[in-house]
């Protein structure tokens, strides 16, 4: 009789072993397609979680070159050219590529006198987006500071043909048709009056 209740106990205590500390594996074990689906849960929501804190990052950077690009425009709306750079240089820091930091920069060196270089970002926003209308005009007014006329008229012209209503274009057009035959006749007088001095030499 004592062995019957020994057995007994033991048998209790076997069964609450097993329910207590192994039926999740065995439940595990036994429905091995639920287990998969509370996997693919858990890394679904894992995965979403890491998604998020990547589109908060892009947002923030966004953010920070927009309030970069502000600050180097008010600069250069108040005449601050120089300044407005080192704000347009913060944000392309951030984003070389950015076509609007590029103009803007560009634009910046422009009015600072510094032509050269801002076609090297204006032609840099073009090798990007070739029909840039603001990189097309800015960059024909930059070689007409140059005075190379006749590359600017093309700049220009290859504004107009994006949109031909750019009024800026049309009028500073004419002006550097007008200012590219002048120069052109100057060119022409000046060959002429050195063949005709050339020719009187004995």
């Amino acid at each position: 009789m004592q062995d019957d209740v020994s057995i007994g106990i033991l048998f209790c205590i076997t069964f609450i072993f097993t329910v207590v500390f192994l039926s999740p594996s065995m439940t595990a074990a036994a429905n091995p397609a639920q287990n998969h689906t509370n996997n693919a849960k858990f890394n679904q929501a894992k995965a979403m979680q890491s998604g998020g804190a990547a589109q908060n990052n892009t947002n923030n950077t966004l953010a920070q070159v927009k309030t970069l690009e502000r600050e180097g425009l008010a600069l250069l709306s108040s005449g601050k050219y120089n300044e407005s750079v080192t704000f347009y240089d913060k944000a392309l820091a951030i984003n070389p590529n950015n076509v609007a930091t590029l103009n803007g920069k560009g634009s910046a060196l422009l009015f600072a006198g510094k032509y050269n270089d801002s076609i090297t970002h204006f032609d840099k926003v073009l090798s990007i987006n070739p029909k840039n209308v603001v990189a097309l005009t800015n960059k024909g007014l930059a070689l007409a500071r140059l005075g190379k006329y006749k590359e600017s008229i093309t700049s220009f012209d290859k504004a107009l043909a994006i949109n031909p209503k750019l009024l800026f274009a049309i009028k500073e057009k004419k002006v550097l048709d007008v200012l590219a035959a002048h120069k052109t006749n100057s060119t022409n007088t000046s060959s002429t009056n050195t063949n005709s001095t050339a020719t009187k030499r004995p």
